[in-house]
C-alpha cells in the first residue's frame, strides 16, 4: 500500500484531510505506523494521565467495588464491610467524627427510632482508607485482629441456639469474605491460613427441611402478582437469591416447534426455540406450545448460566407484566429490571426487598411464624427452602431413569459446577439438551394442581404420541429388514446357483480332459508295440 511523504514523516496513515475534493478517504482511522506493522490507535483512550493513576491507587474502596462484577454479590459485601469497620471497629478506628456527629443530629430531626437505633456509616469511606493503610503498614496488626474478631465470633456459635446472638458456624467465613477482598484488591498481604485457622468446625444441620407443596401453595394465594412471580421462579428454576435480579431481556419462553421433527433412530427427536419476553400471550388462552421459560442468570459474568422454569411461571410472569403495564402505563423495555418498586417510576426492586415482600407474604399466610423452631428462627430457610423443594423434586422424579448425563446437568440447572468441578469444562450442555432434561420433571415442579394436570396429560399424550410413531418406525424397520432379508437370500441363492454352474462345468471340462488323455495314451501304447 503507497504512502504519502507526510504519512513517513509524521508516521500516521491520518493526516487531516480537507477540502471538498480529497486526495484520499477521510473516513480512515488514526493509525500508529511503524516499519513492522500498523496498530490502530485512539490517542485520547490510550494516553494515560498521572493523576488518573494517583486517584485509582489511593483509592482502595474503588478497586475493591471494581473487583466485584456480580451486583448482588457486590451489595451483600458492602453491607458486611460497613457493618465490620462502622459497627465492630467503631471504636478501634478513628473515621471522621464531625461526619458521624452530622449523621447523628440528621437522624434526631428525623424522629425514626429505626434510623436512630442504626449504626453510623456516614465516614465509611474514611474508615475504609484508615483499615487498609494500617493493614498496608503493620501485618501482624490485621493478623491479630482477624484472629481476635473470629475468638467474638466463635462464642457466639457456642450459645444456645434459642439465643438471639447465637451464630450458625458455617456462616463465619462469610463475614471475613468482604475483608479478604478488600486487602487482596487493594494488593495488602495477610496470613490468611493463620487466620482461616481460627474458624470454628462446620456443623451438619439437618433441623432445616424444605418447603412442601402445600406451603408453597398457602403462599401463592396471599402474594400480589411479582411477588408470586418471584416464587415460582424460586420453586421451578433454584435459583439463588440474588439471581433474580436480572432485565426483561434475559427472560425468554421456549417454544417447541409446530413443524415435525425428523424421524431418525431412537424415536422422533423433538425440537425447541427461543421467543422473546415481549412476545404476544393471551392470559386467557395460553399457547399450548410454551413448554417452559428460560433466564440468563448473572449476565456476564463468568458464573453466567441457563436456569429454566415451568410454563405456570411463566404465566404468572405475564399477569405480572400486566401489572406493570397498569402501574407504568407502557410495557418493560429490554434493559429495564425484572423487580420494579411499586409506583409509576421504574426503580428496581433488589433480591434483599424481595426476599422480605416473600417473608412478609409467607408469615400472612402462616407458613412462617414469628420466634424460633426448633432451636432457629424458622424450620424452612426463607429461599433456600425453595432450592431444596426442587432439589428434592428432580432428584424423585429424575431418581429412576436419570444416567450421569442427566444427574449433571440438574446440578446445572441448579447453577452448580456439576458433580466435579472438570464438568463444567468437559460437559457444556447447551440450553436445548436441559430443556429437554427439565421437560421430564415440569409435571412434578408445577404447584398449582390443575396445571399439574394439565402438563401431566400433555406429556402422557406426548409420551403416546412418540410411542406410536416409535411403532410405526420399528414396524418400517422391520418390513425394511424383511425386504432386505429376502433380497440377500435371493443373492446368496442365486450366487450358490451360478457356482453350482460353474463346478459342473469344470467336472464336464475335467471328464473331456481324461477321455482325451487316456485316447493318447491308448494310441501311444499301439505305436510302441508295433
Amino acid at each position: 500500500m503507497g504512502l504519502w511523504r507526510s504519512q513517513v514523516a509524521h508516521r500516521t496513515l491520518n493526516p487531516a484531510v480537507v477540502g471538498s475534493n480529497p486526495s484520499r478517504p477521510a473516513t480512515l482511522k488514526s493509525f500508529l505506523w511503524t516499519p513492522y506493522h500498523i496498530i490502530p490507535v485512539n490517542r485520547r483512550d490510550y494516553k494515560l494521565a498521572k493523576d488518573d493513576i494517583e486517584s485509582v491507587t489511593k483509592d482502595p474502596y474503588q478497586l475493591f467495588l471494581n473487583s466485584l462484577t456480580n451486583e448482588s454479590t457486590r451489595e451483600t459485601y458492602i453491607r458486611r464491610l460497613k457493618r465490620f469497620l462502622c459497627l465492630t471497629l467503631e471504636d478501634y478506628l478513628q473515621g471522621d467524627k464531625s461526619l458521624r456527629e452530622r449523621q447523628r443530629a440528621a437522624r434526631l430531626k428525623t424522629g425514626d427510632r429505626r434510623e436512630i437505633e442504626r449504626y453510623l456509616d456516614a465516614d465509611f469511606d474514611v474508615r475504609v482508607r484508615e483499615f487498609v493503610d494500617k493493614a498496608r503498614a503493620d501485618s501482624n496488626w490485621t493478623a491479630e485482629l482477624m484472629v481476635t474478631w473470629s475468638k467474638k465470633l466463635k462464642e457466639r456459635t457456642r450459645l444456645d441456639k434459642n439465643d438471639e446472638d447465637y451464630l450458625n458456624p458455617s456462616s463465619v467465613p462469610n463475614h471475613f469474605k468482604p475483608i479478604k477482598k478488600l486487602l487482596k484488591a487493594a494488593g495488602v498481604p495477610a496470613n490468611w491460613m493463620t487466620i482461616e485457622d481460627t474458624f470454628p468446625e462446620e456443623t451438619a444441620d439437618d433441623s432445616t427441611r424444605a418447603y412442601t407443596r402445600q406451603e408453597i401453595t398457602a403462599g401463592l394465594r396471599h402474594a400480589d402478582a411479582m411477588t408470586a412471580a418471584a416464587m415460582l421462579l424460586y420453586a421451578s428454576s433454584s435459583i439463588r437469591r440474588g439471581g433474580i435480579q436480572f432485565q426483561w431481556q434475559d427472560i425468554h419462553p421456549v417454544y417447541e416447534k409446530e413443524e415435525e421433527a425428523k424421524a431418525g433412530e431412537g424415536g422422533r427427536r423433538r425440537d425447541f426455540a427461543m421467543g422473546s419476553y415481549d412476545d404476544k400471550y393471551d392470559i386467557t388462552n395460553p399457547p399450548k406450545n410454551i413448554v417452559c421459560g428460560i433466564v440468563t442468570i448473572y449476565k456476564g459474568d463468568k458464573e453466567q448460566y441457563f436456569a429454566l422454569c415451568t410454563p405456570e411461571a411463566w404465566h404468572q410472569i405475564q399477569t405480572y407484566k400486566i401489572e406493570w403495564h397498569q402501574q407504568t402505563g407502557r410495557q418493560p423495555k429490554p434493559e429495564h429490571p425484572f423487580l420494579k418498586k411499586d409506583g409509576i417510576l421504574v426503580r428496581e426492586l433488589v433480591p434483599d426487598a424481595m426476599a422480605k415482600r416473600i417473608s412478609d407474604t409467607l408469615m400472612l399466610a402462616q407458613v412462617r411464624k414469628p420466634g424460633t423452631q426448633n432451636g432457629r428462627r424458622h424450620k424452612v430457610p426463607l429461599l433456600n427452602g425453595y432450592r431444596r423443594w426442587f432439589d428434592a423434586t428432580a432428584s424423585e422424579a429424575l431418581g429412576r431413569e436419570s444416567t450421569l448425563a442427566s444427574l449433571i446437568k440438574r446440578e446445572r440447572m441448579m447453577g452448580h459446577t456439576g458433580l466435579v468441578k472438570l464438568d463444567k469444562n468437559y460437559f457444556k450442555t447447551h440450553w436445548r439438551e436441559l430443556v429437554a432434561e427439565y421437560l421430564k420433571i415440569v409435571p412434578a415442579l408445577t404447584i398449582s394442581s390443575d396445571a399439574r394436570k394439565t402438563e401431566l396429560i400433555s406429556r402422557l399424550e406426548k409420551e403416546a404420541e412418540e410411542k406410536k410413531d416409535q411403532n410405526e418406525e420399528n414396524k418400517t424397520l422391520i418390513r425394511n429388514l424383511e425386504k432386505n432379508y429376502l433380497q440377500k437370500i435371493d443373492e446368496m441363492q442365486q450366487m450358490l446357483l451360478q457356482k453350482q454352474a460353474e463346478e459342473e462345468s469344470r467336472e464336464r471340462a475335467l471328464q473331456r480332459h481324461e477321455k482325451i488323455l487316456n485316447r493318447l495314451l491308448l494310441l501311444g501304447g499301439k505305436d510302441s508295440s508295433a
